[in-house]
This record gives C-alpha cells, sequence and structure tokens, in this order.
C-alpha cells in the first residue's frame, strides 16, 4: 500500500521487517520476494546500486526455487539497465561481483 502511493520509505521499512522474519525463520520465498520488492523500491528512488544488488540476490533465489517470480527480477533488471545504459549497469555489476 505504501509503496503504490509513493511513501517509499514506509514501504521499505516495512519490506525489511518481512525480509527479517523471512530470514529468521528461513522461507527463502519469502526472502526473495522481500528483496524483490526492495529492489523495484530503490529502481524508483534511483538507487540503482541497492536496486540491482537486491533484484540480483532475489532473481539467484528465484532460480534455485523454479519459482516463476524469477522471469520478473530479469525483467526489472532489464528496465534498470535500459535507464542507466549498458556501461553503467555493467560497472554496478561488476562492482557487485567483487
Amino acid at each position: 500500500i505504501h509503496q503504490d502511493k509513493g511513501e517509499y520509505e514506509k514501504a521499505l521499512e516495512k519490506y525489511n521487517e518481512s525480509l527479517e522474519i523471512e530470514e529468521k525463520i528461513g522461507n527463502r520465498s519469502g526472502i526473495a520476494l522481500s528483496l524483490g520488492q526492495i529492489g523495484k523500491i530503490k529502481h524508483r528512488q534511483k538507487k540503482y546500486h541497492e536496486a540491482i544488488l537486491a533484484l540480483t540476490t532475489a532473481g539467484s533465489l528465484f532460480k534455485e526455487l523454479e519459482s516463476p517470480y524469477f522471469e520478473m527480477a530479469i525483467k526489472d533488471l532489464g528496465s534498470i539497465k535500459e535507464e542507466i545504459g549498458k556501461d553503467k549497469f555493467k560497472e554496478i555489476m561488476q562492482e557487485l561481483e567483487k
């Protein structure tokens, strides 16, 4: 709800709380879903490094879980790549690999 209203900080607070709970109970699907939402918000805030980190982590989990949400994470990453350009996207990805 907060995310839809553009209340990104409140939404991030809720998703981070959710992420913490999912991590405590070991719900990998819930972790991935929370990270995916965090990544979308960070993208809207133009915090690309944080968005890419959250979305790549979510995507990896979705892939391991054979979740249909994997394609959504890839699509979201593609949107960031299109927005910031291939070179900047590649640069951020290389930084994250370190």
